[in-house]
């Protein structure tokens, strides 16, 4: 009888916090933006920013909708734990500030 992979999705996927801390210090690391001017811009404070690149704290609704449009990203591409050219649900555009 042949072994069965019995991971579950939550011990193959990061999940969402993980996702999104990675992506928001990638996005911030690559255009070298510190987290002070990243914060400031998108009207939260440096230390809220921060606990959300270190996963310690996960924005609310409102304040992903506000990430999205900051960054110019669809909302589900800050959680979707497949890569963007990959992903069949969302669409494949920016989002207009």
């Amino acid at each position: 009888m042949p072994e069965t992979d019995h991971s579950t999705a939550s011990e193959i996927l990061p999940s969402a916090g993980v996702l999104l801390a990675n992506r928001l210090r990638s996005w911030r690391e690559q255009r070298g933006i510190p987290i002070k001017r990243a914060s400031v811009e998108l009207g939260v404070s440096a230390a809220t920013w921060d606990h959300w690149e270190k996963g310690r704290r996960f924005p609310s609704m409102d304040d992903l909708n506000l990430l999205a449009q900051y960054l110019h990203l669809p909302p589900c591409l800050l959680l979707c734990p497949f890569q963007h050219s990959q992903c069949g649900y969302c669409p494949k555009k920016t989002v207009k500030s």
